[in-house]
């Protein structure tokens, strides 16, 4: 079941948005899907390694697990992902 669905095409407007503008919009919807209840995460597009994207994901994880009393590597947890 998809339960969150973000798109942007950066060259269609006069301002450049990013994907990675759009999913820190949404950061908490990204939490509660991503990390929460474990989805999966999809990009269509550029490949593994989008550094802008993975920056969003990481901090998405890093402030999830500081509102849990955790530590955690954000890299590895994405690492861990990718398998």
């Amino acid at each position: 079941v998809v339960t969150l669905v973000g798109s942007d095409f950066s060259r269609d407007q006069p301002q450049k948005i990013y994907i990675q503008d759009r999913m820190r919009q949404t950061v908490d919807d990204i939490v509660k899907a991503y990390i929460k209840e474990e989805g999966s995460f999809y990009l269509c597009g550029p490949t593994w390694p989008v550094p802008d994207v993975t920056a969003v994901l990481q901090e998405a994880i890093a402030a999830e697990a500081k509102a849990n009393g955790k530590k955690v590597d954000p890299k590895k947890e994405i690492d861990k992902l990718k398998e």
